[in-house]
């Protein structure tokens, strides 16, 4: 190993670059660090002005509530890119992920809000499975006919739960 004798003391040259490249790292950030300061200070103002206004355009909302609104979409973004990771250690090719997940989201919407109502409308209406998926069907495409409407039929006496699942049930198929 290489030494370097300065005033009777023996340095190693690992020792020498090894401080020569954190000094450099440590000016480099601290230039960066006062070029950035003035941009850095404005984005934060700009931003605090913009959740202000936000906060003052949607008064249902809250400071502390939007901050859970914000924890819960870092969840959600933090949740979703470890399935993605995960897919992709499954599928290599991007291409493949993405039909993959888009496939998943078509079937497993279908599934949800286009097959399985019509079984629940053909179970509590007395209907026929193809009666219920028309019902289905034209209320999702907002095409709505008239002719079958939610809890309207006089022979049967529709309870105000199925009412409201089924228009829960429309309001998130739309969304």
């Amino acid at each position: 190993m290489a030494r370097f004798k300065l005033m009777e003391v023996t340095v190693s040259w690992t020792v020498l670059l090894t401080l020569a490249h954190f000094t450099y790292l440590l000016v480099g950030a601290t230039i960066v660090r006062i070029l950035e300061r003035e941009a850095e200070s404005n984005n934060r103002d700009h931003f605090q002005l913009e959740k202000l206004h936000f906060l003052a355009n949607y008064t249902c909302l809250d400071g502390p509530g939007l901050e859970k609104f914000v924890k819960l979409g870092k969840c959600l973004t933090i949740h979703l890119g470890r399935l993605e990771r995960g897919m992709v250690s499954v599928f290599p090719h991007k291409q493949t992920v993405e039909s993959r997940a888009v496939s998943l989201f078509f079937i497993s919407g279908s599934l949800v809000f286009v097959v399985i109502p019509p079984l629940l409308f053909s179970y509590v209406k007395g209907w026929m499975f193809g009666k219920g998926f028309y019902f289905a069907f034209i209320t999702l495409s907002t095409i709505g006919f008239g002719d079958y409407v939610v809890g309207t039929d006089p022979d049967r006496q529709c309870i105000s739960l199925y009412r409201s699942l089924a228009g829960i049930w429309i309001i998130f198929a739309l969304a």
